[in-house]
């Protein structure tokens, strides 16, 4: 008897950032904010809390930093270290 073995993919490396940013004052704010983060290479899922100024991001690729820093404060918010 032989038995096939399914070989399956691997899960995607995924990288978490608790980022803080500060200048959100409405739900507008939150949507543009994760629309920014959103469509940076590699971000899987993102969400914002106003209240605590935090974007939760996970993403399949490392965000750079700097890339993320010029969106942000684009717009006009402030990416806090």
């Amino acid at each position: 008897m032989n038995l096939a073995i399914e070989e399956t993919a691997a899960e995607t490396p995924k990288y978490e950032y608790k980022i803080h940013i500060s200048g959100m004052m409405c739900q507008h704010c939150v949507k543009a904010v994760t629309g920014m983060i959103t469509g940076l290479p590699g971000v899987i899922d993102c969400k914002v809390d106003l209240e605590k100024g935090t974007a939760d991001v996970q993403s399949s690729a490392p965000i750079d930093e700097a890339k993320l820093k010029s969106l942000i404060e684009e717009d006009d918010y402030t990416l806090e270290s």
